[in-house]
This record gives C-alpha cells, sequence and structure tokens, in this order.
C-alpha cells in the first residue's frame, strides 16, 4: 500500500514538473520547484524537489546553486552516492573542469562503496573524467575495479557501461585487462537477452 502511494506521489510530482518545463523551460521550473518548497512538508517529496531544482539550475548554467543543492542532498544521506555522481558529471559536462569533477567522483565511489549503490555508474563516472584528463592509467585501473565487482543484493546499480572503453585510443592500456574487460561486458549483455 505505502508503495503504490509512494508511486503515485512521484508520478504527480514528475507530472507536475513535467507541465512547467514545458510551459516555460528550465528558468520556469526553477522558480516553480523554488515555490513549491516553501511549503511542501513531505521529506521525500522535498529531497526529489531538490534533485529537480538542482538539475534546473544546471541547464540554466547555475552552477554554483546545483552545487550547493548537491552537497545538502549528500550531507542529509551520505552513504547515498547518486548527489555527488549527478555533481561530478555537471562539472565535467556541464562546467568542462574535469579536474574540479575528479576529488567529488572519489568521494561519491566511497559512498557507493560504503552503501553498494551505483557502484558501477560512480566508476564509468570516473572513467569518464580520466578520459578527459587524458589519465589512461585512471582508466584502466576503472576498468579493473568493475571487473571485481560482485553482486551485492543490498543495493542497486546500472547495467554495464562501456562508451568509455570504446572512446579510449588502443594500446594505452594493459591488453590483458582490455580483453578481459570487453569479454565481461559481452558476457554480461548476454545474459541480459
Amino acid at each position: 500500500m505505502n508503495r503504490e502511494n509512494d508511486r503515485r506521489k512521484k508520478h504527480s510530482l514528475y507530472g507536475w514538473i513535467d507541465e512547467a518545463r514545458h510551459a516555460g523551460g528550465y528558468p520556469d521550473v526553477a522558480r516553480a520547484i523554488e515555490a513549491r518548497l516553501e511549503s511542501e512538508p513531505d521529506e521525500e517529496i522535498r529531497r526529489s524537489l531538490n534533485f529537480e531544482l538542482a538539475w534546473a539550475y544546471k541547464m540554466t548554467e547555475r552552477y554554483d546553486e546545483g552545487e550547493r543543492i548537491y552537497l545538502i542532498l549528500f550531507n542529509q544521506s551520505p552513504d547515498e552516492p547518486v548527489p555527488l555522481i549527478s555533481l561530478a558529471g555537471q562539472k565535467l559536462y556541464c562546467e568542462e573542469d574535469p579536474a574540479a569533477a575528479m576529488p567529488v567522483i572519489n568521494r561519491a565511489i566511497e559512498a557507493a562503496y560504503r552503501s553498494s549503490n551505483f557502484r558501477r555508474l560512480a566508476l564509468g563516472t570516473k572513467a569518464r573524467i580520466a578520459l578527459a584528463q587524458e589519465e589512461f592509467s585512471v582508466v584502466e585501473d576503472v576498468l579493473r575495479r568493475l571487473l571485481q565487482l560482485t553482486h551485492d543484493k543490498r543495493g542497486v546499480d546500472i547495467a554495464p557501461e562501456r562508451d568509455f572503453f570504446d572512446r579510449l585510443p588502443p594500446g594505452l592500456i594493459n591488453e590483458t585487462v582490455a580483453r578481459r574487460f570487453d569479454h565481461y561486458y559481452r558476457q554480461a549483455r548476454g545474459s541480459r537477452r
């Protein structure tokens, strides 16, 4: 019963956000969320609204405000890596500052391993940051860590990814690691079909 109620609340929330986005874009979304946060009593909804607000700030290049929210969200739940993964992504893709993204993703990885949540997502983000910095040994280390991951039923994660592997210039990482990762990914894809 509670799960269905939560699903309905979130569905309603995201519908409301989509309406604001279609009405006037991300600036209107940010204003609408800011206003709703002033009166929203439900903590779970407030958390979701803050994630959406950080996204709207990012989309309107209000990066400092987005960062502030991601850090608040992380400090509220320090074993939840998603706020820091999102912040690292903002720094990499929007602010184009991979050097600033790396320490953020390292903190996210620590949280991901503590909670067993989103370890692959955090490691994949680190690999993308390392690629942007041309730190190929770091990408190789990430591949090794991904190969060592075992399924942990306590946590959630994304399916294996390989875009960062495919973008590696040939011959810059250990050939055995490259073969093992390619095999690992192909096996994972085959088992999901």
